[in-house]
């Protein structure tokens, strides 16, 4: 694909290092991009490790979409 980014999906398991890459493209550190949210290091921190919610504003800084699929088996 010649001058266009290839779109990147990936299930919420395989999405952490795909949220730490961005965060260090985008705000170069944790800390930053806390800043940024306005939440404390401590939460995001949390936030990461699925100890707390996303912060308000967590996907959109980062330029995630996120969404969520259901597949349904076929019925015999």
């Amino acid at each position: 694909m010649s001058g266009t980014a290839e779109k990147i999906v990936v299930d919420g398991y395989g999405v952490l290092p795909h949220i730490k890459s961005r965060i260090k493209q985008i705000y170069g550190t944790q800390r930053n991009f806390a800043k940024h949210l306005g939440c404390t290091e401590s939460h995001l921190s949390d936030a990461l490790n699925a100890r707390t919610a996303y912060p308000k504003g967590f996907w959109e800084g980062l330029k995630i979409r996120r969404k969520t699929y259901y597949e349904l088996e076929p019925m015999a």
